[in-house]
């Protein structure tokens, strides 16, 4: 019999998205380089414009879905946006290129070993273990191949936001997984890093959240008395993830 279900976020959880996006700008340095200035940025602004993508990201991801003709114009307005919001203007030509380095650096991708190494051990010791992720279906999948995730779960456990009518945070998304599945909501935890979509996800599909909080995010007033785990980067989560199965 499953003990408990521990479901994962996909971006920024089971790999580093941030290393991603830096690694993008450095491409984009040096190719302007070769014929004018560019702003040299630090790793730790860089950082910041990368928490404030993310942030404009989630904000525009229901736009997208429902015109998925615009999704170019948005994934190139939100790097513009966020570097704007850093002191650093950018115009559409250049945050296009971005956008096109971003996503061929997404092919590259490698998992962050300390999950991999979580999720075999939850599946060795008998916990059902799978994956929810916001985002289109073929680049989401693209994603899982290129982080060989099917060598450590079964296909059929990871859903992708665009292969349903929802989109986390709303509580159908997790309905619809948990009831395909036969889990219980009492045994049930969602690990990811979105405090908008995750978290509060979660708590919408009253399952307990593992909150990955590597950015240093504050948690609502509001939201103080609803239960939830939180680790401030990978190291910290396999504790945490003991200390929940022999509670």
């Amino acid at each position: 019999m499953l003990k408990s279900a521990f479901i994962f976020d996909l971006d920024d959880t089971l790999y580093d998205q941030c290393q991603v996006f830096k690694k993008m700008y450095e491409r984009f340095s040096d190719e302007k380089r070769l014929s004018e200035e560019v702003p040299t940025i630090n790793s730790q602004t860089l950082k910041a414009i990368f928490i404030k993508s993310r942030h404009y990201a989630e904000q525009n991801f229901e736009k997208i879905i429902a015109d998925p003709t615009k999704r170019f114009y948005y994934d190139s307005l939100r790097l513009r946006l966020a570097f704007l919001d850093h002191g650093f203007e950018f115009t559409v030509e250049e945050t296009n290129r971005m956008d096109c380095l971003y996503k061929e650096e997404q092919t590259k991708l490698c998992p962050e070993p300390t999950m991999i190494e979580l999720i075999e051990k939850l599946q060795a010791d008998g916990h059902f273990v799978g994956v929810i992720s916001n985002g289109y279906s073929k680049q989401q999948r693209d994603k899982i191949k290129q982080l060989n995730l099917t060598n450590y779960l079964d296909e059929e456990k990871m859903l992708i936001s665009q292969d349903t009518q929802w989109a986390k945070p709303e509580r159908e998304l997790f309905d619809y997984y948990i009831d395909s599945h036969d889990l219980s909501r009492e045994e049930t935890y969602y690990i990811g890093d979105s405090y908008g979509n995750d978290l509060i996800g979660s708590w919408n599909a009253d399952i307990t959240p593992v909150w990955i909080n590597k950015y240093d995010k504050e948690l609502e007033h509001s939201r103080h008395n609803k239960e939830f785990y939180m680790a401030t980067d990978y190291h910290e989560l396999p504790e945490i993830i003991a200390d929940i199965i022999t509670k």
